[in-house]
């Protein structure tokens, strides 16, 4: 995405917060953080409702999400029926719900470590009337089966994987041990050999991803990734298209944080509305 297209997916997002959402001025609050501490609801104007902690993330994500600003809507619409939707760091549950509303037929399956965030995410989609079409767990993707610890950032919806176990002292709440499952893994619990979606938003953890599950992620017709630095310092968005291609996937950039990957046989269909 250009410097041009950039700005005007600003201009996009302001519209939306001034048209879309029932008390915008909470929006600007939550930016400035002038909100009053604790958790309140979003409610936007297509009907979508969001418990969010005030001063933090969510409340911008919400905004973006359920208003189809973050990941495009045309996407979720081009699905076939009955598809299957992977939501790897489903965070609150906006993609879901927003997956749920536009596509009554698909089946949803989301996936986040964080116990605060699944917590939000589970009373949100009861909120939206979606919760007996999503199905959540809270697991977090790695390149190994098995416990990773994670740093909880306090009231948002921080982490990081720790790379190397540490100890927790007097009952620390920053640190949580989370079940870790691959891709490969976890297209076996879900009962599927083949995703028509794999959304993933997962704080670095793409690259072991990419790295551990090369069967399981050619398994994927269309893989929708927020990318972020390495954990490690080593690799960035170049490596991450590259491997896709690899892969024998077609790669765009609808924003600069953003990859949509479609199996190279599905490409000349992935054409936007």
């Amino acid at each position: 995405m250009n410097m041009a297209a950039a700005a005007w997916h600003k201009v996009g997002i302001y519209m939306a917060v001034c048209t879309g959402v029932r008390d915008p001025w909470s929006v600007v609050k939550n930016q400035l953080g002038w909100l009053p501490p604790g958790e309140r609801i979003l409610e936007l104007r297509n009907g979508m409702k969001f418990r969010c902690r005030a001063n933090t993330p969510d409340i911008n994500q919400a905004v973006v999400v359920g208003l189809a600003k973050e990941y495009p809507a045309w996407l979720l619409k081009m699905l076939p029926p009955g598809a299957t939707v992977l939501d790897l760091g489903a965070h609150i549950g906006s993609f879901a719900i927003l997956a749920a509303r536009l596509r009554s037929d698909v089946t949803i399956h989301s996936y986040e470590p964080s116990s605060e965030n699944l917590r939000l995410l589970r009373e949100n989609l009861i909120l939206n009337g979606v919760e007996d079409r999503v199905a959540t767990c809270r697991t977090a993707v790695s390149d190994a089966d098995g416990v990773v610890q994670l740093r909880v950032g306090g009231p948002t919806d921080a982490f990081d994987v720790m790379t190397a176990p540490i100890e927790r002292v007097n009952g620390d709440r920053s640190i949580e041990e989370v079940p870790a499952r691959t891709l490969r893994s976890i297209l076996r619990d879900i009962g599927t050999e083949r995703l028509d979606l794999l959304k993933m938003d997962v704080e670095g953890s793409e690259y072991a991803v990419l790295d551990s599950s090369a069967d399981a992620i050619a398994k994927c017709d269309f893989v929708l990734m927020e990318w972020h630095d390495d954990p490690r310092g080593r690799r960035n968005d170049e490596w991450l298209i590259a491997r896709f291609r690899q892969l024998q996937f077609d790669v765009d950039r609808p924003r600069a944080n953003l990859i949509l990957a479609a199996r190279h046989r599905l490409h000349g269909s992935a054409t936007a509305s």
